[in-house]
């Protein structure tokens, strides 16, 4: 009697293809969708081109990404470079590589290892680029760190907190001191689920929604803490700042050149050199001034 043929086990996957798959299936739904993945829990999905990524928990990117947009309101890592329309993150955002979008938003904590070039940069909250920062538009009201350079035709920072850059340089730089400016301390909360965000001018441990301001600790969820941070001076140091119209307030720099120049409170200046007009407030430290 002949035996009736046993239909074919399916192959069962092994080494990356099954890594891959217990990845996606750790993430929560609809990481496998490659068009739009979202990852709402914590989760890991493989780098590639996007319409949209979507990060609402702690979720990592290994390898490059590139997205017509990307939203994380959790905590995102990407390992690899981000190029995306539109980048906001309103938790905390970690990319290995450089990051390259039309608009890059950021209301929580960034770190970018590499480079940024957008045309507009709008940081309201703590960032750090390991190099140079390129933009048409340039906005910070919170704290930050360039290692490198930040170039932009506009450049507008409310100082909250300590900022340092190598140079600057833009056709209208202003530079004026914040809410924090008096040491009084300011802190905004934009965390959304597990995670720590560090904003402005404090520190913010645990699952926190409120703020701190002046001194004053605002509503803060169960189980966290918030420092105000007061007692350090916002300012902003710098080697070089040159551009058409600058304008400073707790600036500390070795050299400032521009057209028109008005160097206010709280500065330090090593020497401006200006081609039109200058102006220093009384409050302010020059060593030398120069017309050129």
């Amino acid at each position: 009697m002949k035996m009736p043929k046993m239909p074919k086990m399916p192959t069962m996957p092994f080494g990356d293809d099954f890594n891959k798959m217990m990845k996606q299936a750790a993430g929560g739904a609809g990481v496998d969708d490659r068009k739009n993945p979202s990852i709402q829990g914590a989760g890991t999905i493989e780098g590639g081109k996007f319409e949209s990524l979507t990060i609402a928990g702690s979720g990592t990117v290994e390898g490059d990404i590139e997205a017509g947009k990307v939203e994380v309101s959790g905590a995102g890592k990407i390992e690899g470079d981000l190029k995306a329309g539109k980048v906001e993150a309103s938790g905390s955002l970690s990319v290995d590589g450089s990051l390259v979008a039309d608009a890059f938003v950021s209301a929580g904590s960034s770190s970018i290892a590499g480079s940024v070039k957008a045309g507009r940069v709008d940081w309201r909250g703590s960032s750090e680029v390991g190099r140079d920062v390129e933009a048409k538009k340039f906005r910070s009201s919170g704290a930050f760190g360039i290692e490198g350079s930040l170039e932009a035709d506009e450049i507008e920072i409310e100082l909250n907190g300590e900022s340092r850059v190598h140079a600057i340089q833009g056709e209208a730089i202003r530079v004026k001191a914040g809410a924090a400016g008096a040491g009084g301390g300011r802190v905004v909360v934009v965390t959304q689920g597990r995670g720590t965000t560090v904003v402005t001018g404090g520190t913010i441990s645990g699952n926190a929604s409120g703020y701190a301001e002046g001194g004053r600790v605002g509503p803060v969820s169960a189980g966290s803490s918030v420092s105000s941070g007061g007692g350090g001076e916002s300012k902003l140091e710098a080697k070089t700042i040159e551009g058409g119209a600058v304008e400073l307030e707790n600036t500390v720099a070795d050299l400032v050149r521009g057209t028109t120049v008005k160097i206010g409170k709280g500065c330090k200046i090593g020497t401006v050199e200006y081609s039109e007009s200058i102006a220093v407030d009384d409050q302010a430290s020059v060593k030398k001034q120069t017309k050129k």
